[in-house]
């Protein structure tokens, strides 16, 4: 997945497609997993993403379950 470089507690996951990212945030939610989907107007088109917010209350193990759940919202979003 495409994050950008960055050093700070939002990561963004790009997804390009306005409607395939908030699929994935729909299917997220629906997993117990918050993330943010952001599209135009509020990006360019074609440059939606998933606005990952990380902090120092996720533990290890929450982090490993949202990077799965990730995982497949967005493989299952994009498919």
């Amino acid at each position: 997945f495409d994050t950008l470089k960055g050093a700070t507690h939002i990561i963004p996951l790009m997804t390009g497609d306005a409607k395939k990212t908030m699929d994935a945030a729909k299917r997220l939610l629906r997993q117990g997993v918050f993330i943010q989907g952001i599209r135009p107007p509020s990006v360019p088109r074609g440059q939606s993403r998933l606005r990952i917010t990380v902090s120092s209350e996720h533990a290890g193990k929450d982090l490993l379950r949202a990077i799965d759940a990730i995982r497949k919202a967005v493989n299952e979003a994009i498919a």
